[in-house]
Parts: structure tokens; sequence; C-alpha cells
């Protein structure tokens, strides 16, 4: 064959190839980069998914409903959809393997990304750097994004940007929103408008403004190293008033990511900045200068460097201010040098220099080495308390501090100085204040403290070992002519207390970090305590010792020129003791016995019960109370009046909690408290096992006596909040022919009675949580001596079903009208209580509540008005309580008839109240009144009715 046929065949057979290459290009770019993305997710850790791939010839490939998900777990979990993604190829550096970047574009819409750090992964995510930097393209457009970065605490949030970057022109950015939380800062963004250039993988974004006084010049990101882990970033801002330079560099060795972190600041005003990041509280002054540098690994800061230094002026927060605040420290070869911590107020000055050296082992961060030097002159000290939080009513004076304290090889040296003038501590006042603490070798020696105050004074001396299980020794005395002085020192339940009087204290201790021991001292003379019962002042002797085992007073008495009480007292963990108890009401004895309780107070301060007894130690209480006359104990002790009576009885137990055997009996005579009605009572009971029986017998004049036999079970058998077990059998009958309500005392039934009579009888059994009742109580002409409210008062009849109880008759006697109804009770559940009403008469609410509305207070009253006038209002069908007993969160349901339609009727609905002791609405229930007609009257006023119901001054407070 001719060479020219060879060359026409040649020819042929190679625009065949062609021809058939570009007809099959779609499907074999198609397919091959369906490959590629398999091989490649299969390499980086990550699983593609795609709807469909175009690719036409020569034309970009289209990648449809694209997203890339973390497939195995490491430190980052990735997250990212595309609507469309399009990638216009570079096929000859593909094909050649130049150096050329192997897309001319990529541009992706509607691109959504979630970024979240796993911080129970230590893995590191394996990406193929180099791939990611050959990904680099000539022009990028990137529209509608939504990018998440979650690190921790810190939340990184851009929402709607768009972004565009080319080598030939420059680009734009622009987002909606950004937001940046963090533990400290919250800040949003808005409408971000910015411009773009990329050149020579260096991504610059300048000319952007995220706030007043907060612009971006440029933020440079530099890309040329990522093939080897390496990633550049450069930001000068215009930050409030000032500049801010900063270079931001990273480098990943394999074991870690090492940060080179760089920058400059200058001139920036705090109040431009409080401003813009939205603090409550602006601050004010300027950061003159600053500089700081770091390199290291975030995860090994122990071998990092670092630098800082940092001066502000004008400092002002609130009502801190400080002249000068100056900084500077290093962080190298493990060790820390403080150069200086500078503080200047305008009569203030504190300077803290030093170095300290990061210890190798854990074992050695409590005796590392280390240098500091302090010096203080503090002439006002209640504004440099006010700098660090404190309050200037509570500091005042002047105050010097200086010293030097050194520790190598845990020998420790050094000597600290302090002396202050005229201070003021805690609102407490102090004349004179001298310290002096030493440090040789391990030991931490205070040589002297000494405090005055006018005739008071304060002397403590000891030493500390802190290297041998932190042994102790410390001598304390003092004394205070007036404890109301140093009330401020106190916890705030007993500061309200306004404790007055002389003391004087003394301790001497020592031990070591699991053993205590020693003797103290209290000696208190005229104390005054400001409560309810109006205490008389006293004095108290309290005088003991000290062990692991056990605190002992050898003297405990508290006296006053009337009343005195003596024991020998001993509390330790497992117990509670008093020995010879002696209470003496003028000369006389009154009270003599012996008392040990088993008492756990580990358990009790652990999970509080209201019992909390050690069931393997017996009981033993032995107490007689010889008869005392109540309103000469009262006198003795109290300022206040009012209390009558003798008093006579006897408590004897003795066993272990669960076999616990006890008597226990009281004779009350002729008792009364602010009221001069009289009551007397006996009081008889034992105690056997799990269980205590109890009779008692009350007697009010003109009355029947009142009877009551009980049988209740006690928690011993483990922690109870309640002083009875609520799911063990109980027993009780009680016994009321007749008690006369004039009789009784206003103190047992919290409002007076001019008339009526209680009788009745109930059995009870079940348990105290599911009870059963059965027996009635009657309540017949009940009468307020003076009206609490709207209800004048009461008749009602209830009689009792084991879980149920029914009133009827029951009724409600208000001024001008009466309110007959009945009620149903169910207590099955004593924490699901359940009371309904139902009234015999038209009840109307005026009041207009909400569901949501709380009510403290219920107002009956009577009225005029015809039942034509009351159409606008709605008609109370029934009224249900719900609650259980001691709980706080009673609700009220009315069932009622809203108002009249147009053609006059009325749908019925019900609606729920929650009910609140105080500060809640009151609801406002009117009824028909009952007036009298007198002969010879017109009663057609009568049915015309007033227009306004009457107004009632009280009201029937919730309780």
């Amino acid at each position: 064959m001719s060479f020219a046929k060879r060359l026409s065949l040649f020819a042929l057979v190679l625009t065949l190839a062609s021809v058939i290459i570009i007809c099959l290009s779609p499907f074999l770019v198609a397919n091959g980069f369906r490959l590629f993305l398999w091989w490649k997710a299969r390499e980086q850790g990550v699983k593609i998914e795609f709807q469909t791939i175009d690719a036409p010839f020569l034309k970009p490939v289209i990648i449809h409903a694209l997203r890339v998900t973390s497939a195995r777990p490491c430190l980052f979990r990735v997250d990212l959809t595309a609507r469309q993604a399009t990638f216009d190829l570079n096929l000859r550096s593909i094909f050649t393997r130049s150096n050329a970047r192997i897309l001319h574009s990529a541009i992706v819409d509607d691109l959504h990304c979630e970024i979240q750090r796993n911080p129970q992964q230590r893995t590191e995510c394996n990406f193929d750097w180099h791939f990611l930097h050959s990904l680099l393209a000539d022009q990028v457009k990137l529209t509608h994004v939504d990018l998440r970065v979650i690190n921790g605490s810190t939340d990184f949030d851009l929402r709607g940007a768009e972004w565009s970057a080319s080598e030939i022109e420059s680009g734009r950015f622009a987002a909606q929103e950004v937001r940046i939380a963090t533990p400290f800062f919250h800040q949003t963004f808005s409408n971000l408008q910015g411009a773009t250039k990329w050149e020579n993988d260096r991504l610059t974004l300048g000319a952007l403004s995220l706030a007043r006084g907060l612009d971006i010049e440029t933020i440079t990101a530099d890309f040329s190293g990522l093939e080897k882990k390496r990633i550049g970033m450069e930001v000068n801002l215009d930050a409030f008033g000032g500049k801010l330079r900063a270079s931001v560099a990273s480098e990943n060795r394999g074991k870690g990511i090492i940060w080179n972190v760089a920058g400059t600041a200058s001139a920036i005003s705090l109040v431009q900045m409080s401003i813009a990041l939205g603090l409550p509280e602006p601050a004010g002054g300027s950061v003159r200068a600053s500089k700081f540098t770091f390199r290291g690994d975030l995860q090994n800061l122990t071998h990092a460097t670092a630098s800082v230094w940092m001066e502000m002026s004008g400092f002002t927060w609130k009502d801190r201010v400080a002249e000068t605040v100056m900084v500077g420290a290093s962080l190298y070869n493990r060790e820390i040098d403080v150069g200086q911590i500078y503080v200047k107020q305008r009569n203030n000055q504190f300077t803290l220099s030093g170095e300290y050296a990061l210890p190798n082992k854990t074992s050695d961060w409590i005796n590392p080495n280390f240098r500091a030097d302090i010096s203080a002159s503090i002439n006002d000290l209640g504004e440099f308390a006010r700098l660090f939080g404190g309050s200037k009513n509570n500091f005042s004076g002047s105050l010097n501090i200086s010293g030097t304290i050194n520790g190598r090889e845990s020998n420790l040296g050094g000597q600290i100085i302090l002396d202050g003038m005229a201070l003021q501590l805690w609102a407490a006042p102090l004349d004179s204040l001298h310290a002096k603490l030493g440090l040789k070798g391990s030991e931490l020696g205070l040589e002297s403290l000494q405090a005055r105050h006018a005739d008071d004074f304060f002397n403590a001396t000891g030493q500390v070992n802190l290297l041998r299980n932190h042994r102790y020794s410390i001598k304390v005395n003092g004394a205070i002519a007036n404890l109301a002085d140093y009330s401020s020192l106190l916890p705030n339940r007993w500061q309200d207390l306004k404790p007055a009087g002389r003391a004087s204290i003394g301790w001497d201790g020592q031990g070591t970090a699991d053993a205590h021991s020693g003797d103290f001292r209290i000696l208190a003379e005229n104390v005054s305590l400001t409560t309810d019962l109006g205490l008389r002042p006293f004095d108290a002797k309290l005088e003991g010792a000290y062990s692991p085992q056990n605190i002992f007073f050898r003297e405990f008495q508290l006296s006053n020129p009337q009343v005195q009480f003596n024991a020998f007292v001993t509390l330790a963990s497992t117990y509670l003791q008093f020995q010879t108890i002696h209470l003496d009401l003028n000369g006389k004895s009154k009270l003599q016995g012996n008392v040990f309780v088993p008492v756990t107070f580990e358990s009790w301060w652990r999970s509080r019960p209201f019992i909390a007894l050690d069931d393997k130690q017996n009981f033993d209480v032995d107490l007689m109370l010889d008869t005392i006359d109540l309103g000469e104990l009262q006198r003795a002790v109290s300022v206040r009046g009012g209390m009558s009576g003798n008093l006579s009885g006897r408590l004897a137990t003795y066993g272990i909690l669960r076999a616990l055997q006890g008597k226990f009996e009281a004779q009350l005579r002729d008792f009364t408290l602010n009221d001069p009605r009289p009551l007397s009572a006996d009081l008889r009971g034992e105690t056997s096992g799990n269980s205590i029986s109890l009779h008692l017998l009350t007697t009010i004049p003109n009355s029947a006596p009142f009877t009551v036999e009980a049988k209740l079970p006690l928690p011993f058998a483990e922690p109870s909040r309640s002083i009875f077990s609520r799911d063990q059998p109980i027993s009780a009958k009680a016994d009321f022919p007749a008690i006369l309500l004039a009789k009784v005392p206003r103190y047992l039934t919290g409002k007076p009675f001019r008339d009526g009579i209680v009788s009745g009888n109930l059995t009870a059994s079940g348990t105290l949580r599911n009870p059963k009742l059965n027996g009635e109580v009657a309540l017949l002409n009940g009468r307020f001596a003076k009206a609490p409210g709207p209800i004048e008062g009461m008749n009602v009849h209830a009689a009792f079903h084991g879980t149920t109880a029914t009133l009827a008759p029951a009724e409600l006697q208000l001024p001008d009208a009466k309110l007959p109804f009945d009620a149903a009770i169910e207590f099955a559940d004593t924490s699901n209580i359940s009371l309904k009403l139902n009234p015999h008469l038209p009840v109307y609410e005026f009041s207009q509540i909400a569901s949501s509305d709380c009510v403290s207070g219920i107002n009956i009253f009577g009225t005029r008005r015809s039942e034509n006038e009351q159409t606008g209002f709605a008609i109370v069908q029934e009224l249900d309580l719900r609650g259980g007993i001691g709980s706080d969160r009673w609700t009220m349901t009315l069932n009622e008839y809203g108002r009249a339609q147009p053609l006059g009727f009325k749908n019925l609905f019900s609606k729920n109240l929650p009910l609140c002791q105080s500060d809640g609405e009151t609801l406002q229930l009117v009824v028909p009144s009952a007036q009298k007609i007198e002969f010879g009257r017109d009663a057609s006023s009568i049915l015309r009715g007033r227009q306004t119901p009457p107004a009632v001054p009280n009201q029937l407070q919730l309780r």
C-alpha cells in the first residue's frame, strides 16, 4: 500500500475515532466522574451522594443534588449539601499532568454546610491535602450559602451569603447575617457587603463594615501551602478608633497543629468596643498599645511559647476606675515569667511580678518552683476593692502590703507583711491591722496577726506544714465589746437576728488534714437577739474540747437573772447527748434528766430527712418536768406577755429504733395565750416498736370533753421527711359530743366565734396517704364574732363514708343573703383531694379572670338585681377544688353557663384557675338577696333591685 493510501486510511481512522469519542464523551466523562468521586470519597473518609451528573461535550460538568457527609468517626463531622454544582474542567491539565489548575471555574448554588467538632473523638480527619489544593479554581462563585461551625461552646453561623472570586477581576462578598456566640461574647452582624480578590492562591476580603467602629480593611487567607497542611491568614482592622493587625499561620506536623500568632493593637476605644459588642454596661478608657505572640499546639500548651504586653489607660466600668493598668508576661521553656502586673488608681498602686515553672509531673503541681514579689500602697481600700467587685460601703481605710515568696525543690522561703489603719473590712471596723507571714522550708508561719478596734482585739499565731499531711497548730484569743459592730460578717439569716452584747473567745488547736483536736472557750454577756419571741438578754458560757470523735462541752450554760439552763453536751457524728440537764426558774429546779439520741448527722446533711437516726444504737431519754408556771417562764425569758397556765410531764424511752419502748405524759391546766378563754388537756402515750399510741383528753369550759385515741406508725424503718410514716396502717378515733365555739380559744380556730356548736365522732383506718374515715361532723349555727369577710356564719353537716364525704345540708350566712349548697369530697389519695360544691341558688361571677391568673381571695355578697339584669354574667353551676395535703399547687375549676347568646341561651364551659396565697386576683361571686318583707310595705322595689352591688371592704382570703 502506497504512502498516500496509508495516510488517507490513518486520517479516516482518526476521524472515525474522534467522532466516536465525541459521541461517547458525555457517557465516558459522566461515568468517569462518578468513578472518580467514589474513589476520592473512599480515600477521604466521606460519603458523596448526588442525583445526576450532566457532562456535555467540551462543556462544564453539572452535578445535581450533591451531598457530602462524614463516613467514619473523626474529630470533625461534616454535612454539606448543594442544589447544583458546576465544574469547568481544564482537560489539558488533567491529560498532560501539568501544574495548571484542573478547574477553570466552580459554581455552587444553594450551598448548606455544617461542621461540628466531636469532643469524644481524637482521630484526625484523613484529608488528601494535595488533592484539596488542586481543587482551587481560577474562578469561584457560591450562592445562597449557609455555613455553621460548632466547636464546643463556640458557634459561628453564616446566613444567606453570596461570594465570587476571580484571578482576572475583583469579586463580591455579601451576607444577610453573621452570628458569633462564645461563652464571653455574643454578637450578630447583618447586611454585610465587601469585595474579594483572588491571586496566587491568596484570597483577600476587604472593604467590609461589620459594625459602627469596626471595619475590615483586609483579611487575606494564604492557601499556597495547603498541600503541606499550611494555612496562613493576615487581618487588618480599623477597630474602635484604633488599629488591629494580626497574622495567623497553622502547620500540621502529624501529631498536632502548630499555630503561629502575632499581632499588635493601638488606640482601641473601650467605649466603642462596648457599644459594638452590645455590653449592657459600657466600659471607658482605651488600650493605648498591645503586642501578643503565640507559637505552639493548642492541645499541648505546656510546650508552647507566648508573650503578651498591654497598657490600658483611663479604664472605667460601672463604678470601677483605674487610671493605668499594665500587664506583661511571657511563656518560654515551660516557665511563665510575669514581668509586671501594675494597677494604678488615684490613691492606690499595686505591683506584682514573678515567675512560675510548670511542673513535669502531676504530683509536682502542689510543690512548684516559683517566685513572686508583691508591693501595694493602698490609701483608699474601698476604691481598690470596688475594682474587683467589692462594695465601697464594706471596705475603707489604708493598707500596705510588701513581701517576697519563692519556692525551689519543695523548699519555701520569704515573708509578707501587711499593715492597715482605720480599716473597714466587710463593713466591720478595725482601727489597726498587722499581719506577718513567714515561709521557711515547708512551714508557713503566722508569726503574728493583730487586729484592734477601740477596746476590741483579736490575736492569732500559728504554723502550717505545707507538705507533711498539712500539720498545723494555732492559738487565737480575742474580745468584742459589742457584737453588733461585727454582725455584717455573719450569714444573712444570722444578721436578721441583730445580735448585740459582749463576748470573748479563745481557741488552741492542732492536728493534721485528717485529724483535728483542741480546746475552745466562748464567754458572752448580755446577748440580745431580735426575734418574734421577744427574748430577754442572756449570758452564755461554752467551754470544751474537740477531737475527730466528738465535740464535748464540759460547760454549756445559758442564763439570765431569772432562768438558767445547764448541761454536759456531747456532739458526735452518730449521736447527740445531754447529761445532767437542769433548768432552774427563779432558784427552783423545774426540769431534770438525761438525753441520748442516736442522730446520724452525715445522713441528715446528705438527704435532709425529717428524722435521721442510727438504728443500731439505743435511745436513752429520761426527762422530768415539775409543775411549771408558764406565765412565770414567759416573763423570765421574754418581754412578751399573754401566756398563763401550768404544765407538768415526764418522758422516758429506751431501746433501739425497731424495738423502742417508751412512755410519756403531760398535763396542761388552764392554759391561755393572748385569749382569756382557758384550755386544759391531758396527753398520755407510749411507743412500742415502730408505732406510737396516743390518748388525748381536752376540756373547754361549758363543753363536753374532746377525746382522741390513735395509733400511728413511726418512720424509723427508713429516712423520711415527715414525723409519721404515710404508708403504714393507722387507727384513730375522735369523739366530741358538743363543743361551744364561743368558748374555744382563737389560736385554735383562727377566727373568733360568738355562737355555734360543733359535734361529731370519727374513726380512721387505712394509711395517712390513703385514709378511710367514717362518722359525721356537724356545725350548727356557727356565727363569727367579727366577720372575717363577706361570710357571717355557716351551718354544715358532713357525713364520711370511707374515702368519700358529703356535705348536706350546708349553708353560708351573708349579711343580707343565704347560700345553701351541697358538696362531695373524695380523699382516697391525700395527694389528690377533690372538693365539689354545688350551689342551690344562682351564683353569678362578676369578675373577669383569665384561666392563667391565680386567685388568692373570694368575695361573696348579695345583690337585689333581678334575674333579667344578671343575664350578662356567667352562672356558676359547680365549683371544684383539687390539690394535695402539704402541696401549694391547688386549682379551682368553675363549671359555668356563660354570657347569654342573642337568643337568650347560655353555653356550659369550664375555667381552671390556680390558687395562690397572696398577690392574686379576687373572685367576685354574687347571690340573690333574701330581704325581709315588712307588713304594709310595697314589695315591688325588691323585684326592681339595685343597680350596683354593695361594696365589701374585706375578702375571704384563701389559706
